[in-house]
């Protein structure tokens, strides 16, 4: 599972709730906090973490900012971006 281009391969995506709220819980975030610093309620985070709403790529971004945690790492370790489109990124 990688991100392609401005692709994410099918399923990927889905998983990515479930990892940031991995993430959040072993890192000891509050939702609360992230949900008040992404500007959106507790209940649509809790929605986008419970994999029932999709989580769109500036919210993912500012999920991460809220976390302290660089997106491009966070994507890499949820599955949805590689190494490989890093380094050709900033090649």
């Amino acid at each position: 599972m990688q991100y392609i281009g401005n692709e994410v391969q099918k399923g990927s995506a889905r998983m990515v709730g479930k990892f940031l709220k991995t993430y959040m819980r072993n890192n000891g975030i509050k939702q609360n906090h992230v949900a008040k610093e992404v500007g959106v309620t507790p209940q649509i985070l809790g929605a986008m973490l419970n994999e029932q709403r999709k989580i769109e790529v500036t919210e993912f971004y500012g999920i991460c900012k809220a976390m302290g945690a660089d997106p491009t790492e966070l994507a890499i370790q949820a599955g949805i971006y590689s190494r490989e489109a890093k380094a050709a990124a900033t090649a």
